[in-house]
């Protein structure tokens, strides 16, 4: 099982507080049903874009599709 952090430095792998903070507020919108499934995967799709992950933010928005 490959971890998506094994492909940065030890350094790299350290999210900014407000980073975490923002995620886990989008997660707990999810958890709470104050928003949808499709709309946590967009929302989590534009924080990876945002964050410079392109690729990871894509495979949220396919989801999205889904």
């Amino acid at each position: 099982n490959m971890d998506i952090l094994d492909d940065f430095k030890e350094e790299d792998k350290i999210m900014e507080k407000e980073h975490v903070t923002e995620l886990a507020t989008i997660m707990k919108k999810l958890w709470r049903r104050r928003i949808s499934l499709e709309e946590y995967y967009r929302r989590v799709g534009v924080f990876w874009r945002d964050r410079g992950f392109p690729e990871w933010a894509e495979e949220f928005y396919e989801r999205a599709k889904d």
